[in-house]
């Protein structure tokens, strides 16, 4: 089990990541993944992350391909724990098809808050960058 202190840092990480690259992106980009990532939460509970993963790469562009790059770098050199030494994307997917259990649920789960981070995060900039706009 995680303790509160542990779990606080990597939260804290996680935004702090996610954050860095939801302030480059521009609005029309930001539109679109705060659209997107909207359901991803919902997807990955249902899916597993093995399959919502694959979902993202098959497109490759636009807003799921942003995200599925964002996620994939943070699984591999962003995640403070259990990083997952793949360098590209079908390898990741495929280690994730051979991990142990605990470990891919383990994944499933960062990824879900990942993902629950990114929609909030995304839709805060984009409410905002909405206002700049307006006024």
């Amino acid at each position: 089990m995680m303790g509160a202190s542990r779990y606080a840092e990597i939260s804290k990480k996680r935004s702090q990541f996610i954050f860095d690259q939801v302030a480059r992106w521009s609005a029309k980009d930001l539109e679109e993944i705060t659209a997107k990532a909207q359901s991803l939460p919902v997807s990955m509970k249902s899916q597993g992350l093995l399959v919502s993963m694959a979902n993202l790469e098959t497109v490759k562009s636009g807003a799921a391909g942003i995200i599925a790059r964002l996620l994939f770098e943070w699984l591999t050199t962003g995640i403070p724990y259990q990083k997952v030494s793949a360098p590209t994307p079908i390898e990741l997917l495929n280690k994730l098809h051979k991990m142990d259990r605990l470990s891919y649920l383990s994944l499933q789960r960062e990824s879900i808050q990942f993902m629950e981070q990114l929609k909030l995060i995304s839709k805060a900039f984009h409410a905002s960058k909405g206002a700049v706009n307006e006024g």
